[in-house]
């Protein structure tokens, strides 16, 4: 396998049948692809010759792969070739003359930085993770705070057994659990005190409800199940290329906020708030790779600590999502790894379509429902909501490679949008064989689809209205339709002919249309456009 620094040099390898995948940059290599290279034997690393793409290219080898071995291809620089790509249009390259290439790359081996004697006869490196993938081996952390200690539970997809360890060694390699950091043992990422018995999926998601139910009041059926499954997807979710996000919209005493506290048994759970300075989320989304929950996630204020959090959701929903920031005095160039579940706390539908399109959302109101505590018995909450983490760890090592993420192709509806239709799949490849679940979630995704057309068409009507008002003012004269036309384009609208715009004028508006010289008018009458106006 050959990893290229661009698509185009890909492309040239595919074309020539030689396996290949690009990291979309020298510098963008995201460590968490490591484990999809676990089952391939050499890995050749095809990077620009110029001083970064050398640079990296040492540095993918040494330090991302620095366990395997790894070898670089030199590109050569004759008649100013840079890359694999020029290789193939500038000099002529077949098959052939790659396979010679791959024969003459530099090998790379486990890389030794310590100098120390006993490291150079063979100790293997250890290295310190919060999760790790490895031939037929997941790990996950464990963390009990009564005792204050932890380690990973191991599965074996072969023998489909776990077992608690304090370090794993396979692929030459040892990990160790990264558990130094306080934001774990002060409870600041959720992280389960060990596995959990849960019988079955149905069973797991009775407990749960019966959890959820405790603490929290969700009237609507279908809402219940989608926040379910959703925390189902929260533990499994590095299976789909995309995932969506849950946003739970809801006033003051609608108990949005307990449900967002309540939802701390998502994967590795990391709340926080819409005011929060977006630095160190960035830090936890890249290290921990968990559920990350915003309170007060309104979003419309033109601040810097907004503009991160969009950042994040802008990018965080596909699984090369990365973010490259600037930090540190030297303003020096990181990138962030920001794919993950989101879920949102919010009063109302976000302004910016992009970004609510990523959103399933579900509603909450004041409950009458006289079971549900005012305060939460701290202590009782902790030991509830670590139960279930314990349950759901275990079902995610059990289900983690049985999840089926292309059975959605059955289920896709043609009557909503393409967007829809991703968002709901990974809850759906979850959820399959519930076809309550399916019908409820289809028509949610059915009424949604439908509000957004409404919310269009008004958005299209109030742009027509105020140009007709603002050509004719301009004129003062009846406007041509094509005048209209022309003013939506200036003002971004997409192209809509004259024809639907008539449509509109005189279906949806009360005006009426006349002819011109010049072509077809809106004959505008004082008192229906301000009427439109109002």
């Amino acid at each position: 396998m050959v990893i290229t620094e661009g698509e185009i040099d890909c492309l040239t390898l595919l074309q020539l049948e030689i396996n290949a995948v690009w990291s979309s940059g020298a510098r963008l290599f995201n460590e968490s692809w490591v484990e999809y290279f676990s089952h391939i034997q050499k890995i050749y690393i095809a990077y620009d010759n110029d001083a970064v793409g050398i640079e990296w290219a040492r540095k993918l080898s040494e330090e991302v792969f620095g366990s395997r071995e790894t070898y670089n291809i030199l590109v050569p620089r004759d008649n100013g070739v840079k890359d694999i790509n020029d290789l193939l249009v500038k000099l002529d390259y077949r098959k052939e003359d790659f396979a010679a290439l791959m024969e003459k790359a530099i090998k790379y081996g486990p890389v030794d930085k310590s100098g120390d004697k006993e490291e150079k006869k063979g100790k293997k490196p250890e290295v310190k993770v919060t999760r790790f993938m490895a031939k037929n081996f997941i790990g996950e952390l464990y963390f009990c705070r009564q005792d204050n200690g932890g380690g990973f539970i191991v599965y074996d997809s072969l023998t489909g057994k776990k077992e608690k360890v304090d370090k794993f060694e396979v692929d030459n390699k040892i990990y160790i659990p990264d558990l130094d950091s306080d934001l774990i043992s002060n409870g600041i990422v959720k992280i389960p005190s060990g596995e959990g018995y849960y019988g079955d999926t149905e069973k797991l998601l009775f407990d749960m409800h019966t959890y959820l139910n405790k603490y929290v009041d969700i009237g609507d059926e279908t809402d219940r199940d989608i926040v379910l499954t959703y925390v189902l997807l929260t533990w499994v979710y590095r299976r789909f290329g995309s995932i969506p996000y849950l946003r739970v919209i809801g006033d003051y005493g609608s108990g949005k906020s307990r449900l967002l506290k309540v939802l701390n048994i998502c994967y590795k759970s990391i709340y926080t708030s819409g005011n929060a300075s977006e630095a160190p989320i960035f830090r936890l989304m890249h290290k921990y790779g968990g559920t990350l929950i915003i309170d007060e996630a309104e979003l419309s204020r033109a601040n810097d600590r907004c503009e991160g959090i969009k950042e994040i959701l802008r990018f965080g929903k596909d699984r090369d999502g990365v973010v490259a920031r600037c930090d540190g005095v030297n303003f020096e160039v990181k990138t962030y790894r920001v794919f993950g579940p989101k879920i949102l706390g919010s009063r109302r539908s976000y302004a910016d379509d992009a970004l609510e399109s990523r959103m399933i959302s579900i509603r909450t109101k004041e409950t009458k429902a006289d079971h549900i505590p005012l305060n939460l018995d701290v202590e009782e909450f902790e030991k509830d909501s670590d139960e279930i983490r314990g349950k759901l760890l275990s079902w995610s090592l059990d289900n983690y490679f049985k999840v089926n993420t292309g059975i959605y192709s059955q289920y896709i509806d043609f009557s909503v949008s393409k967007r829809i239709n991703e968002m709901n799949s990974p809850l759906i490849c979850i959820r399959h064989w519930d076809s309550s679940f399916v019908e409820g979630l289809l028509g949610k995704a059915r009424e949604r689809h439908q509000s957004l057309m409404e919310d269009k068409s008004l958005s299209l009507e109030a742009n027509i209205v105020k140009s007709i008002s603002t050509l004719y003012e301009k004129k003062k004269g009846n406007p041509l339709l094509k005048k209209i036309a022309e003013d939506l384009s200036d003002q971004g609208n997409r192209n809509y002919s004259s024809r639907l715009e008539g449509n509109i004028v005189r279906d949806s508006l009360g005006l009426t249309t006349g002819h011109s010289r010049e072509g077809n008018i809106v004959m505008v009458e004082s008192e229906k456009l301000d009427e439109c106006l109002c």
